[in-house]
């Protein structure tokens, strides 16, 4: 699947390809790529995109480009998967006939970071005030965080492709814990359907514990908890939710989503400081307590040493819709696969899904129920060797339709979806389309 080379011998490697050297992704991971490949004095020659909004422009100085640009470039171009989708990205690359593809593990592992001296471009090696776990800026994520997040997906692809189960390890990038329905936020066009509740309910803190307790029990590794909402702060045992996660040992990172309108104090505050959790703000603009709150918050963190990245919302993606729409088997395949959150699972009131927008949607009744989309993790009478099973089909989809019922609901979330002002208020809830046979 990948080229195996070490670390040490990787520019000898390039050099005897003869061919030109293209990252696959001009994101987080393209920038430490471009940092590593020059200290090692390896010009890089393109970033390659399928975002159409990033074609044509420079990234770290080097020009984005698209698909048919690389196909010019012939079969003998090194490609760096600069991106955690190795699902959909690996096969796409072999139906086109690329042959030397690299990951990004060792590159960026074996990279000090601190001591980037290599280039006169400041985008490329402008990484603030870091130490290898700090950010890049307010607006990326730690560097160990980027690295896990690689790995793990890295180990996902591998462990999927054994042919025998026995030796298959359950290996997950993200799971969403939705700990609560409320928001202290009305925005009509949350992605996550917060606009559709009419009675928002805080998760029951028991049926939480079970819950995470089945699913660490089944996985072998998991590279972040996301702890969201709603807004989490609304649930006031989120502390108690997050020290009882700390008691396993087969995960990486907590990471609290917030929009920052609710400052933790006291035991919920306390939970927060350790080196596993950190929290991602978002500061909306549209919201008074969002802005008044904001730096009240980053104080906090800072006083308390509690790892956080902050960025201001600038646009979304035009997903919080629930429509029936009418497509081919082969769109709601593609529907599913280039969708952004294609590599989360959700767990939601008891119940394990496949993306965000499918908890919800069930959750609410608004579309028809699937099951098999739906892991219910309450289910004493599944044993752990069957519910492993059931949590690796749901995350694989390999030996069912390549795509969830949700999808013929969802207006899709890819780079072809429109933009729009993120966290615009409304005053009512929204009327739910909700499903009927």
């Amino acid at each position: 699947m990948f080229i195996d080379c070490k670390f040490s011998n990787l520019k000898q490697v390039l050099e005897l390809s003869k061919g030109k050297v293209v990252l696959r992704g001009a994101g987080v991971l393209g920038k430490l790529a471009i940092n590593a490949l020059h200290e090692l004095g390896i010009k890089v020659d393109y970033f390659w995109e399928l975002d159409s909004k990033k074609i044509g422009l420079n990234y770290c100085g080097v020009k984005v480009v698209n698909t048919k640009k690389i196909l010019e470039l012939g079969e003998k171009t090194n490609i760096f998967i600069c991106s955690n989708y190795f699902s959909i990205i690996i096969p796409e690359l072999k139906k086109l006939g690329f042959k030397n593809i690299f990951n990004c593990y060792e590159l960026i592992k074996n990279t000090d970071f601190t001591k980037i001296t290599n280039s006169t471009n400041k985008e490329i090696h402008d990484f603030g005030d870091n130490s290898g776990r700090k950010p890049f800026n307010h607006a990326s994520i730690p560097i160990d965080r980027v690295i896990g997040l690689h790995y793990t997906g890295l180990k996902t692809q591998v462990s999927q492709n054994f042919r025998d189960d026995s030796y298959k390890k359950l290996n997950i990038k993200h799971i969403d814990l939705v700990i609560t329905e409320q928001c202290s936020m009305k925005c009509i066009d949350c992605s996550n359907l917060m606009q559709y509740y009419t009675n928002p309910k805080n998760s029951n803190f028991d049926d939480l514990k079970k819950s995470i307790n089945v699913t660490m029990s089944s996985i072998d590794y998991l590279s972040e908890f996301r702890v969201i909402g709603g807004e989490p702060f609304m649930n006031k045992d989120i502390g108690k939710i997050i020290n009882f996660i700390k008691t396993f040992n087969n995960y990486s990172h907590i990471v609290i989503y917030t929009n920052a309108t609710i400052i933790p104090k006291n035991e919920n505050l306390k939970a927060l400081i350790d080196d596993r959790v950190s929290l991602d703000i978002t500061r909306y603009k549209t919201n008074k307590h969002s802005l008044k709150n904001h730096e009240k918050l980053i104080q906090v963190l800072n006083d308390n040493s509690i790892e956080f990245v902050s960025h201001t919302a600038e646009n979304w993606s035009d997903s919080g819709r629930i429509k029936k729409y009418v497509r081919t088997e082969n769109e709601l395949k593609d529907i599913f696969l280039n969708c952004c959150v294609g590599d989360i699972l959700s767990i939601l009131n008891g119940k394990m899904y496949r993306c965000p927008f499918s908890a919800n949607a069930h959750n609410i009744n608004a579309i028809p129920y699937a099951k098999e989309d739906v892991i219910d993790l309450l289910d004493e009478s599944i044993d752990k060797i069957h519910m492993k099973e059931k949590i690796i089909k749901l995350y694989t989809r390999k030996d069912k339709k390549q795509y969830l019922e949700a999808c013929k609901y969802c207006k899709g979330r890819d780079f072809s979806t429109a933009l729009i002002p993120p966290g615009i208020q409304t005053q009512n809830i929204l009327q739910n389309p909700r499903y009927s046979d």
